[in-house]
């Protein structure tokens, strides 16, 4: 016998006096309608780039979903929780696993001994 999750409405968020979905739970509903990795890649990357999401809310509302179109939305977020923010750094990622070489920290912010921000290399 198996038990299916109930899916949970969102609590709206009101804009101009409309109500709309959260941007975590609008985002994943897109990403669950594709078929491709491609689109679910740029769609996930460019909201957690752009610091609209944190990786952890969208693990949370998937948790929190259907399981239904949930399978590539959760590929894509292990990258994105190891670190990437793009299409490219996910690919860069993966030939970097085909070196052998030790993984790196990915999109880690550097500060000189005062705190100052220098700057957050990809790799």
């Amino acid at each position: 016998m198996t038990v299916e999750r109930t899916t949970r409405m969102p609590r709206p968020v009101v804009v101009d006096g409309m109500p709309m979905a959260p941007l975590v739970r609008a985002v994943l509903d897109e990403c669950r309608r594709f078929s491709a990795r491609d689109p679910v890649r740029a769609l996930l990357t460019e909201a957690v780039q752009r610091g609209r999401l944190h990786p952890e809310a969208l693990i949370r509302e998937l948790e929190a979903g259907s399981d239904r179109g949930s399978a590539l939305p959760r590929e894509v977020l292990r990258d994105v929780l190891r670190g990437a923010r793009s299409v490219a750094e996910v690919d860069a990622m993966a030939v970097w696993r085909r070196t052998g070489l030790p993984e790196p920290l990915w999109n880690h912010e550097l500060r000189d001994a005062s705190g100052r921000y220098i700057g957050t290399p990809d790799g």
